[in-house]
Formats: structure tokens, sequence, C-alpha cells
């Protein structure tokens, strides 16, 4: 991560005048972030650590999950090898450090997927977790979570 300077001027009444003098912030950066975007990101998105995700049972043969960002959530790149019919609806848990559940299994937003495609799917997050654990159920074709 890198960090770029940010001039900003703190200001306070000393004596019922204003004073201000100028000081120097770093403000963390990603790759390819401008100063602007990286400015604007609230501190719970710039200490946003990305989880381990575990695939259950058959979810593990035919998804990968990549290129994770913290958008409406936790959005990522999801890809379907084909290997199995896509399940009828996929959920999520999310495991906080000491391995505890956080809240309800939930279902996992994403799009119908074809042999070999990518698309992105949204896990609505409310912790940081550290564990997010994915199940598939099969009980009929694929079913639009919207």
């Amino acid at each position: 991560m890198n960090a770029m300077r940010a001039l900003a001027y703190v200001c306070f009444f000393v004596n019922s005048a204003l004073a201000c003098s100028p000081r120097v912030t770093l403000v963390p950066q990603q790759h390819g972030e401008s100063l602007q975007e990286a400015q604007t990101k609230t501190d719970a998105e710039r200490d946003f650590r990305y989880p381990k995700f575990e695939l259950k049972g058959n979810l593990a043969k035919i998804f990968e999950i990549t290129d994770c960002e913290y958008i409406s959530g936790m959005t990522c790149r999801i890809h379907y090898n084909g290997s199995l019919p896509l399940p009828t609806q996929v959920f999520f848990m999310q495991f906080d450090e000491r391995g505890r559940q956080s809240g309800a299994r939930v279902r996992l937003i994403y799009p119908k997927l074809g042999p070999g495609e990518t698309g992105r799917a949204t896990f609505r997050i409310r912790i940081h977790p550290t564990k997010v654990v994915l199940e598939g159920e099969w009980k009929g074709p694929w079913k639009n979570p919207y």
C-alpha cells in the first residue's frame, strides 16, 4: 500500500482569533487509486481485510473466488468451471477471529454463469470476518437471488 501526502490546514481559535497552520497527512492509497479516492474512503474501508474463503462440498469443485473489493459489502469475481451443474442456491456464513459464527446464513448474490464464465458475487457482510464458508444447495435449477 502506498501513501500520498495531502496538505491540510488545522484551524483553531486563539484569544478569539482564528489561527490556521498547514499540516501534512499521509493518506493510505491502494495501487492505481487516486488521492481523492483514497481520501474519501471511510476508516472501515481502509481497515478492511479480506477473509479466507472455504467452499464446502461440490462448490470447491466448480467455483473459484478471486479479486475481492469492498463494494456494497464485499464483491468478488466468481469463476464457474462447468464441471457440475450450478447449485440452486449458495449461502455463506461469516466467522470471526475466534472461529465463532457471526450472524445467520446469508444467500450469496451472483449471476447465472455458463461453463467457463466469470461474474461478480456480492457478500452482504456486517463484520470483518476472518473466514467465509460457502455452502451450495442442489434442489433443482439455479434460482435468481434477486
